[in-house]
């Protein structure tokens, strides 16, 4: 009998002895054995008297959910992948979402990410930009790490960082002053910046297990489920965004005189919400199991949002 994916173990349960021997080897996942699992992935990598050491480390500890990791960790696990494989394709994944962050703020000029100091504004813009790219070097590297690494992983990679730079440049053309009203622009770009990198997760698995024919699934479902995400962080963070002149949806609907643009914008982000359900309820042996119950909980978060912002 098949182990329901609603019971799967993850880091825990993911033991690999040459890597990690330090790490149990039976006991349900926590965030923290998660955290652990990919802190000591980089680490080993990294002499301790290497600076980058201290920088990435300083990055990783700040938190962060791990929805890239976790979702890739559950897909594999479905999907019935020896942990040889998913693991490392878990922490790829999760290693290019951190180096994205690291540039972004520095591009961006935030100073704070996960309510601490940036990287760069703690040890500069240079050593951020060579921790990121570090990051993203050590990505394709786990690919290394699997005993058959497949063309088509490292090609799918390279197309998810090939997004992310392109939706980044578009993001940094759009001029803040002006803020678009067009819901489609906006969409072009969430999918390209935020859409690669929580699709990818996916559609790493199901190539790494044969199912080419799911993939597309895959990009349609985490493509949604990033712009429903996106549209949720702009309605929280809709104050400081105009404050800051930052990009934000329900603000340039109202710069272009949207009269109902919270309305809009949540009635969007609810219709993502459910694609990325139905798209994800269709990948093989449960695979989307996860991406379905973030989406789900996201949804009762925006419908709980709507109702507020009608009465």
């Amino acid at each position: 009998m098949k182990q329901n994916p609603r019971s799967i173990l993850l880091a825990g349960d993911f033991f690999m002895p040459a890597i990690y021997p330090h790490i149990p080897g039976a006991s349900d996942s926590t965030l923290e054995q998660i955290n652990h699992v990919l802190l000591s992935y980089v680490q080993k990598d990294l002499d301790a008297s290497n600076p980058l050491r201290e920088v990435i480390t300083y990055h990783l500890k700040a938190g962060g959910q791990r929805v890239r990791m976790r979702m890739c960790l559950a897909a594999g696990h479905a999907l019935e992948l020896p942990q040889e494989t998913f693991l490392p394709l878990a922490l790829a994944c999760e290693l290019v979402h951190n180096a994205s962050l690291i540039h972004d703020d520095i591009q961006d000029k935030d100073a704070i990410r996960r309510d601490q100091p940036a990287v760069w504004a703690v040890y500069g813009a240079d050593m951020a930009i060579l921790a990121g790219d570090y990051l993203l070097s050590q990505a394709f590297g786990c690919l290394g790490e699997i005993a058959s690494p497949s063309g088509a992983l490292i090609k799918q990679l390279h197309q998810a960082i090939k997004k992310l730079i392109e939706g980044q440049t578009l993001d940094i053309q759009a001029d803040s002053s002006e803020p678009t009203g067009s819901i489609e622009a906006y969409k072009n770009i969430v999918t390209m910046k935020s859409g690669a990198l929580l699709a990818l997760p996916l559609e790493l698995t199901l190539i790494a297990a044969g199912r080419l024919e799911a993939v597309r699934l895959a990009t349609e479902a985490g493509s949604a489920f990033s712009i429903a995400y996106q549209i949720m962080d702009d309605v929280t963070d809709l104050q400081a965004d105009v404050r800051q002149d930052g990009h934000n949806l329900i603000h340039g609907l109202l710069s272009t005189g949207h009269k109902d643009a919270l309305s809009l914008a949540l009635t969007e982000a609810l219709i993502q919400c459910q694609i990325a359900i139905d798209r994800a309820e269709q990948l093989p042996r449960q695979s989307g199991y996860f991406l379905v119950e973030q989406a789900r909980e996201m949804a009762t978060r925006l419908s709980i949002l709507q109702e507020t912002s009608n009465t």
